[in-house]
């Protein structure tokens, strides 16, 4: 979905991360993430902060 959006980002992306951060980190975190479908990431957040909620009220 990014690709399509805006390809140049991605290669600014992987050069960034390769370059500055863990050039493993691209292949371990960043790849299969933005391999998964594009809703996976809004909910797994979604879910994170639900959960931060519950936890805060509970």
């Amino acid at each position: 979905m990014i690709f399509r959006i805006w390809p140049e980002f991605l290669n600014t992306l992987q050069a960034g991360v390769q370059r500055r951060i863990l050039p493993e980190l691209w292949d371990w975190v960043f790849l299969p993430v933005l391999e998964a479908p594009s809703w996976v990431v809004p909910a797994v957040l979604g879910a994170v902060l639900l959960a931060g909620l519950a936890r805060r009220r509970g």
